[in-house]
């Protein structure tokens, strides 16, 4: 068995990873959305696009954040 400090390592680790995967989601949607502006007019967007991107944002951060709750308290029952 891995000690304490060991777990918690692991799983802040995982949490970062996660973290920085919805992070690198967030960026590419918003590139996404802005590639299609051009310098001389920008393009007319739907603002709802980018209400539902903010909201599924939150929502895959809100999911990694439970994950590593469960994580954490499941290895402080073990120990």
């Amino acid at each position: 068995m891995t000690a304490p400090t060991e777990q918690f390592t692991e799983f802040a680790t995982k949490a970062q990873e996660q973290v920085t995967a919805a992070v690198r989601t967030w960026t590419d949607a918003v590139q996404s959305a802005t590639n299609g502006f051009t310098a001389e007019r920008p393009a007319v967007v739907d603002p709802t696009v980018y209400v539902e991107k903010y909201f599924d944002f939150a929502q895959q951060v809100l999911d990694k954040q439970r994950e590593y709750a469960k994580a954490a308290l499941a290895a402080t029952a073990k120990s």
